[in-house]
């Protein structure tokens, strides 16, 4: 794994900023889960963490 660049103050990323960097690529995840869990010639196994995390990501927990 690489080390994560520093910003040009040579402090490390904030959390905000990798918040950010992440929700840009968000789409594309969902997208890709969504055609691994569709997708009849991938392994039972992948297609099932696939759509389980579609599942988790797309639900609001109750709150009691």
């Amino acid at each position: 794994m690489q080390p994560i660049p520093h910003h040009r103050t040579g402090r490390a990323p904030s959390i905000v900023g990798i918040r950010a960097k992440a929700a840009q690529h968000a789409k594309a995840a969902v997208e890709a889960l969504a055609e691994v869990a569709q997708d009849a010639a991938a392994p039972a196994d992948a297609r099932v963490r696939a759509a389980e995390a579609l599942l988790a990501y797309s639900t609001v927990p109750k709150v009691v």
